[in-house]
């Protein structure tokens, strides 16, 4: 009967292990905050990743259009591509921002329901002295 137990402390300890080892830093840092917290921070870094980038694109975008064109500066609207360039970071930001939720909210149900079997496990072992 003993060494059926030791057996199972072992095989318990191990899925413990392999855990802390796979998933245990993101899913306890997951489990810091509350669920929509975890979203906005998430949201927060992508929209601010996602504009970074579209402001070097439009910015080579705009020297490209100044430098190498030949155009007079003093003739070309500028407020039309400053308005395009905005409307579009908005509509950019809209779709990572849907698509951001989606997976964050997947991310964060994944880590909970990981954490939750993590415990059982935590209390089983704790049982089993």
């Amino acid at each position: 009967m003993k060494q059926s137990s030791d057996r199972d402390k072992i095989i318990l300890m191990t899925k413990l292990a392999l855990y802390d080892r796979r998933f245990g830093k993101h899913d306890k840092k997951a489990a810091c905050f509350f669920r929509h917290d975890y979203i906005y921070l998430k949201n927060m870094w992508t929209r601010f990743f996602v504009i970074c980038g579209l402001v070097i694109i439009f910015g080579i975008y705009w020297v490209n259009i100044v430098f190498t064109s030949g155009i007079d500066y003093f003739v070309e609207n500028f407020v039309w591509h400053a308005s395009f360039a905005l409307i579009t970071m908005i509509i950019v930001c809209l779709i990572y921002t849907a698509i951001g939720s989606i997976k964050a909210t997947s991310d964060y149900e994944k880590a909970a329901k990981r954490l939750s079997k993590y415990n059982l496990l935590l209390e089983k072992l704790d049982e089993m002295r």
